[in-house]
């Protein structure tokens, strides 16, 4: 969609904005300790050549969340863009090298051998990858050769809970429609699967099937669509697979929405959205990262049962819980194996990048955004200037 592209490229400026706003975060080392014994400093020091390697949604904004925090930290970066979705990142990465001492940043096309050479290269001390599990854990494998410091944003299967407190209006409907077909369901931290007390199951069911109707897929260019296609025609034919197979286990998928140019439908990879109902909690479109435009929403019982259920996967990368009681939503979010959990929320914007932001479990190492990616580009160094060593361990001359 037109607006999701304008977030994704402005959002490089407000990345850019936000870490200039912290230079002077690195700027002095910080006096550790001070006495008779002597001063001991403790400072960041630049890491080194960093590898930034891109998936193909959201690029540009994604891309920028690890080359802002390593330029500001006094590091060189390699960007290596998606294959799928290189055009936008490139130009702009054009834009940025034009106006930084030449070699500062750099652009490394090409596919998996690219990134793979990223990953493995001596000369490079640190790497940002997003993308999915599997792929993170070969830059983990490739990057062990140097011991490269990485920070990996990989696979969630996000889910979004409406516990007994909650008011089922417009409002929340609403937003968990944007939680889950932003960008056509391809958004790491979009909901991946809704769960519902059954008190409000059925009209939750009801108005949310009603609310999804309502999208118009088509050209994300064409100001009367509001859901695109999905990005390429491997992705499209896993999730259209994945909705067969759930059919054929007889779960109730539920399609909706509206196509915009019927003639032109097989011109993109376009899919109408979907729901899911009557689908067992460990089924695989339950279990699974679909990134896609299809959402299983499953009924539960109490608050134990619940977290239960949100917990019990490979991935813990966001969550959400919905409630008109604070302390209640408190309550169950803090017991969530996420590394993100959103109150009343959970779509683009959730996550500012003020916030650390990053998984648990299969769903990452380390945290990107804010203080924490600026200092994760770094290495910590301790100055010790001691003018009294006696009471050092051994003997004293």
């Amino acid at each position: 969609m037109l607006w999701e592209s304008r977030v994704d490229v402005g959002g490089a400026a407000h990345i850019l904005g936000y870490y200039t706003g912290l230079a002077d975060h690195l700027a002095e080392d910080r006096v550790f300790r001070s006495d008779a014994r002597g001063t001991v400093w403790s400072g960041r020091r630049p890491m080194g050549v960093t590898g930034v390697i891109v998936p193909w949604n959201s690029p540009v904004y994604l891309a920028f969340l690890g080359i802002a925090p390593a330029l500001l930290a006094g590091n060189t970066v390699v960007v290596k863009p998606s294959e799928l979705a290189p055009l936008t990142l490139s130009a702009v990465l054009e834009i940025l090298a034009g106006n930084l001492p030449e070699g500062v940043v750099g652009v490394v096309p090409g596919g998996a051998e690219a990134g793979a050479a990223i990953a493995a290269h001596h000369g490079i001390r640190k790497v940002f990858f997003t993308g999915s599990t599997a792929t993170g854990q070969q830059v983990m494998r490739a990057a062990a050769g140097n011991l490269k410091n990485i920070s990996l944003e990989l696979g969630g299967n996000d889910p979004a809970i409406v516990l007994e407190s909650a008011v089922v209006d417009d409002r929340l409907v609403d937003e968990l429609v944007q939680s889950v077909f932003t960008a056509s369901g391809q958004i790491c931290f979009n909901v991946k699967r809704i769960y519902v007390h059954r008190s409000h199951h059925d009209e939750f069911v009801a108005r949310y099937t009603a609310a999804v109707d309502r999208l118009v897929v088509g050209d994300g260019l064409d100001p009367r669509s509001t859901m695109g296609p999905v990005n390429n025609r491997p992705q499209f034919e896993r999730v259209t697979a994945l909705l067969e197979r759930t059919r054929a286990e007889g779960a109730t998928v539920t399609t909706l929405g509206t196509a915009l140019d019927p003639a032109g439908w097989e011109d993109g990879y376009f899919l109408l959205p979907s729901v899911v109902t009557d689908v067992r909690p460990g089924a695989e479109l339950v279990a699974c990262e679909q990134f896609g435009p299809v959402v299983p929403v499953l009924p539960f019982d109490s608050d134990d049962e619940v977290v239960d259920l949100a917990n019990d996967t490979e991935f813990g990368l966001a969550a959400s819980v919905w409630s008109e009681d604070r302390e209640h939503a408190l309550r169950v979010a803090r017991r969530l194996e996420s590394g993100s959990v959103f109150l009343n929320v959970h779509r683009i914007g959730a996550s500012d990048v003020s916030m650390p932001f990053g998984g648990f479990k299969g769903s990452g190492i380390g945290r990107g955004h804010g203080i924490t990616a600026l200092e994760a580009c770094t290495e910590l160094q301790t100055i010790a200037d001691h003018v009294d060593v006696s009471g050092f361990p051994g003997p004293n001359r």
